[in-house]
């Protein structure tokens, strides 16, 4: 089933700048219902040299910001990125590289805040050269999970950033997302 996305940029918009600042992006989860949309930004398909400047940006059920399928030299800025009860706010793999994020973050995901090199059903291939400088208004460390990605560069005045499981840095984590990625390419097999 395909994510329901508010705003998708991809090849069509090679090159250009988007400057959306004065815009709000998706609408905070009415309390006790479902949300309405997966994503709030979907930027995928070989999308090159763009620049995305957003102002409030509410992530929805998945993420406030999906990229994927190789998207490259491409930076993306909110003013204001809300949790708003989203698994992660920040979702990169698919063989993105050379790629950042500047954020302020309010709230957290509830699986992580960047979830980053996680399964893609369109490509393979790990996520590298990204970037991180996001801010969470609450003090509370950004939570990034590392699959097949690249540790990322942290901007040293943003953050604080923890690693959750797989933690990159320890002797485990290849085995680990050997495994993940293994059962995953099982249930995708069976679909």
């Amino acid at each position: 089933m395909a994510d329901r996305v508010l705003f998708s940029f991809y090849e069509t918009s090679n090159g250009q700048t988007v400057d959306w600042r004065d815009r709000i992006i998706g609408f905070p989860k009415p309390s006790g219902e479902d949300f309405t949309y997966d994503d709030a930004l979907k930027f995928t398909s070989e999308l090159e040299e763009f620049t995305g400047k957003f102002g409030d940006v509410y992530a929805g059920k998945e993420n406030a910001i999906d990229c994927n399928n190789g998207v490259r030299d491409t930076g993306i800025m909110v003013g204001a990125m809300f949790a708003n009860g989203s698994r992660y706010p920040i979702t990169v793999k698919g063989g993105c590289e050379d790629i950042s994020f500047t954020a302020l973050l309010h709230g957290h995901g509830k699986e992580c805040d960047v979830d980053a090199g996680n399964w893609s059903d369109q490509s393979d291939e790990p996520v590298r050269n990204w970037v991180l400088n996001i801010t969470p208004s609450d003090g509370k460390p950004v939570r990034i999970r590392c699959l097949n990605a690249d540790i990322p560069h942290l901007n040293a005045s943003s953050g604080p950033y923890e690693y959750a499981f797989p933690n990159p840095h320890r002797f485990y984590h290849g085995i680990v997302v050997w495994f993940l990625f293994a059962i995953a390419r099982i249930r995708h097999h069976f679909r």
